[in-house]
């Protein structure tokens, strides 16, 4: 939660595509996005899953991309009881989704 507060984004937006800038950029998004992931993975553990939503919104406002957020999202939602929100979301974003974390959410919906 701390490094939640205390990332505020890009470190300089104005100059963020600059050549000599953007290797820093990179570094320390991806340094917050794998303290989300293990916030996200921690909150699984403990079936926090309205903060686990709130989470992967977050990591997701940074890297649409990102097949964990999209798992932890979709799982968070679903275990919160929104089924077909879930179903939803899982439709939506099965092309962010690598094939394993498919695989577990198809086996989380069916089996529930």
């Amino acid at each position: 939660e701390s490094v939640m507060s205390l990332y505020r984004g890009s470190l300089l937006p104005r100059c963020d595509y600059y050549h000599w800038l953007m290797p820093k950029v990179i570094y320390y998004q991806n340094l917050y996005m794998q303290q989300l992931k293990g916030y996200l993975r921690l909150l699984n553990e403990e079936g926090n899953f309205l903060a686990m939503q709130k989470v992967a919104t977050e990591a997701l406002s940074i890297d649409i991309y990102d097949s964990d957020s999209h798992l932890y999202l979709i799982k968070a939602v679903f275990l919160a009881g929104s089924k077909r929100l879930a179903k939803t979301f899982y439709s939506q974003s099965s092309e962010y989704l690598n094939s394993e974390h498919k695989q577990e959410l198809e086996a989380l919906m069916r089996d529930t």
